[in-house]
């Protein structure tokens, strides 16, 4: 092993691209580490709240710092209920461990980021999709709202030329994603 990094919980695979090595992390984070060292460049957030309402975007920092702070798993619970409830995101007991994993909440970032070598798509539990460079500036967020369905919610998005394609359970929909990013195209199973 050439190095380790300790980072959030995640259950998204890292991405390589260059010097740089990105992956997603709780809550709705993408992180860029250099690619020799470990060394994390970066790190953005892309909380969906932000898309909502300033208020409940402050809140739910609020709770997860009050939790990250404690590592209560009350605190914890009540985070993650908070932006089901506000980003109406399945039910949080369908996407906890098993029993036989402690029953511990596994979380919004199942997805492992895609990139054209120029940019990068994330995609969370929450619906939230967003672009950034590879400096880490966004180029656009959005929310992209589904319903609970076969686990499409987890799926990695896809690049097929200049479309973002998304299996999302029971919803079609498409839109454009905003300059220089790749057109959204979300599409039921």
């Amino acid at each position: 092993m050439l190095w380790k990094t300790p980072l959030e919980w995640t259950k998204s695979s890292p991405l390589v691209v260059g010097g740089k090595v990105f992956t997603q992390v709780e809550p709705h984070i993408l992180v860029c580490c250099d690619r020799l060292t470990g060394k994390v460049l970066w790190q953005r957030e892309s909380n969906p709240l932000e898309l909502m309402d300033k208020a409940l975007f402050e809140q739910s920092r609020k709770l997860f710092e009050e939790w990250q702070q404690s590592r209560d798993v009350a605190k914890q619970t009540a985070w993650i209920d908070f932006i089901r409830q506000q980003t109406k995101c399945p039910d949080p007991s369908w996407y906890r461990k098993g029993a036989g994993d402690g029953g511990h909440w596994t979380g919004f970032s199942f997805a492992t980021p895609v990139t054209d070598g120029k940019r990068i798509w994330v995609k969370y539990l929450t619906g939230t999709v967003a672009c950034y460079d590879l400096e880490g500036n966004r180029q656009w967020m959005e929310r992209v709202e589904f319903t609970r369905g076969g686990g499409a919610e987890c799926s990695s998005p896809v690049l097929v030329g200049n479309k973002l394609v998304l299996k999302l359970p029971f919803h079609t929909a498409k839109r454009g994603a905003g300059a220089d990013g790749a057109e959204l195209e979300a599409r039921g199973v």
